[in-house]
């Protein structure tokens, strides 16, 4: 079911609403429509921005950071934070500064820096 078609409690049809979805038609998302009135509350309560802000401030502090990193020194969800670092990178406000091995996963991970004017901050940084 596509997240137009999502029907509210009395079952009736939402309108399309794109506004405040970026790149949400294009990619054809699927939603109920308990998750889409959930990310409405999340922008209008602010706190996504808030988040992008801390996120921010962490790289510029700390340089170049696994989305993990960040999720346990900042004690936010992993999920917030990966989707904060995509709105940032989206924004250019932040960028992939390179990707190595992670010492607890094992796996390739991207560590994050962010972008201060013209200038790109947190070269080097943690490694997990």
């Amino acid at each position: 079911m596509n997240y137009t078609d999502a029907l509210n409690a009395l079952g009736e049809a939402q309108p399309k609403d794109t506004q405040n979805y970026k790149n949400y038609e294009a990619k054809k998302h699927n939603a109920t429509a308990t998750q889409i009135a959930s990310f409405r509350q999340l922008n209008a309560s602010g706190k996504r921005d808030v988040q992008a802000q801390q996120v921010l401030a962490y790289l510029r502090q700390n340089g170049a950071q696994t989305s993990r990193s960040i999720a346990t020194a900042l004690k936010m969800e992993r999920a917030s934070v990966t989707r904060t670092l995509f709105d940032l990178r989206e924004d250019s406000k932040a960028y992939v500064a390179y990707a190595a091995k992670c010492p607890i996963t094992n796996r390739t991970v991207e560590h994050y820096a962010a972008i201060q004017g013209n200038l790109i901050a947190g070269e080097g940084g943690s490694d997990d």
